[in-house]
C-alpha cells in the first residue's frame, strides 16, 4: 500500500487538466454525479476522477477492483456515436444491456458489479469521465493513517483485530445506502435539470472539438 496523495503530472498535461477541472460543463457533470451519490449513498464520496480522452473508450467485463467495495462510480459517457447501434453499458452480473447515449451518467458499485461497453461505429468518437472512491483510502484511515505494512509493525494486535473485523464487512457495507423511507423521499429529477446536463455535455463536446 502506498501512502495517498495527489497524482504529479507532467506540466503540458497538468495545464490541460487544469482547464478542464475550470470549465463550466466538467463542473456540471461532476456537480450532477456527486447530487445522485448523495441522494442514493450519502455516507459515500467521490475523492478521485478520470478522464478516458479514448478517441473510441471501450471496456470489456471487468470490475474495478482497487475501489472501495461499498462505494459507488460515476460514469458519464461523452462523444459523437449513434448511441442506437454502439456504446451500450452491459452490467453483466444483471443481465442488461443499456442503451448509453452521450451525455449519459449513471453511479454503480463498479467494485463488485461487472461492466463493460458496446463498441462503437468506425469513424465515430467516444470519451469518458468517471469519478470513483480508491479502496485504499479506506485502510489508510482504518489503519490509523499509515500503511498496512507499517500498522502490522507497529500495532501487530489492533491489525489482527482489523483483519478479523473484515468479516462484518457486508453489514458496515449496509450502512453506506439509505433506508427505504429515504428513498421514497427522494425526488424525481425535473425535465429542466436533465436539460441542463445535456446542454452542458453539449458544450464539453464543442469544446474538444475545438481543441482538435
Amino acid at each position: 500500500m502506498q501512502i495517498p496523495g495527489n497524482l504529479v503530472h507532467a506540466k503540458g498535461n497538468q495545464d490541460a487538466l487544469q482547464s478542464l477541472l475550470e470549465h463550466k460543463a466538467i463542473q456540471r457533470l461532476a456537480g450532477f454525479a456527486n447530487s445522485m451519490l448523495y441522494h442514493y449513498s450519502p455516507k459515500v464520496v467521490f475523492p478521485a476522477a478520470t478522464f478516458n480522452f479514448g478517441p473510441t473508450v471501450v471496456t470489456l467485463d471487468h470490475t474495478d477492483n482497487l475501489n472501495f467495495a461499498s462505494g459507488m462510480c460515476s460514469i458519464t459517457a461523452l462523444g459523437d456515436y449513434d448511441p442506437t447501434m454502439g456504446g451500450h453499458l452491459i452490467l453483466f452480473d444483471l443481465g442488461l444491456i443499456v442503451q448509453f447515449p452521450p451525455g449519459s451518467t449513471i453511479i454503480i458499485p463498479s467494485a463488485i458489479l461487472r461492466h463493460g461497453n458496446v463498441p462503437i461505429a468506425s469513424g465515430e468518437k467516444r470519451q469518458s469521465f468517471t469519478q470513483y472512491f480508491a479502496g485504499g483510502l479506506i485502510r489508510w484511515v482504518d489503519y490509523g493513517f499509515q500503511t498496512e505494512a507499517n500498522f502490522k509493525r507497529e500495532s501487530p494486535e489492533l491489525w489482527l483485530a482489523a483483519m478479523h473485523g473484515r468479516q462484518n464487512r457486508v453489514e458496515e457495507a449496509a450502512g453506506y445506502f439509505p433506508k427505504l423511507k429515504t428513498c421514497v423521499r427522494i425526488q424525481v429529477l425535473k425535465f429542466d435539470t436533465l436539460w441542463n446536463h445535456f446542454n452542458y455535455s453539449n458544450q464539453l463536446n464543442a469544446l474538444r472539438h475545438t481543441r482538435t
